[in-house]
């Protein structure tokens, strides 16, 4: 499979220019968007295999962003935020984010949540009957 491709939508610019430089060292394509508009555009438009969110935005929230993309959208979604009550985090799991992390995270475990959400997006692509494979992440099919 060909790289991942990422979208962060944060607005601490230091947390985002980090995070996309250290997943591009890793081989991901990164997009970078700091409001809940222009994170809602970059998704809309397609192609993003997993979203890494920021709870407190300069125009809205994480919440109002994750509760319209789950009307049209399963794509997967982390949400990265200061705000560490249970509250908060139950009310982010069930507007269906995949994960949450509170802010200050360990870079190491973000990325292993992200190589497990992706690994099991990948799979959930994959149809197998006999000697087909249909791969419909890429509208493939292999004998």
């Amino acid at each position: 499979m060909g790289k991942y491709k990422i979208l962060i939508v944060e607005d601490d610019s230091d947390l985002r220019e980090g995070l996309s430089f250290s997943f591009s060292s890793d081989g991901y394509d990164v997009l970078e968007t700091e409001t809940k508009k222009e994170g809602l555009q970059e998704i809309k438009k397609g192609g993003c295999d997993l979203v890494l969110l920021d709870c407190n935005l300069p125009d809205g929230t994480g919440f109002e962003l994750c509760k319209e993309v789950r009307s049209y959208s399963n794509i997967p979604i982390i949400m990265l935020t200061a705000r560490d009550t249970e509250l908060d985090e139950i009310k982010a799991l069930e507007l269906g984010v995949n994960d949450y992390l509170s802010k200050p995270f360990s870079l190491g475990v973000l990325k292993a949540r992200m190589k497990r959400i992706l690994q099991e997006k990948s799979e959930s692509t994959k149809i197998i009957s006999g000697e087909l494979s249909i791969d419909q992440s890429v509208c493939k099919v292999y004998k």
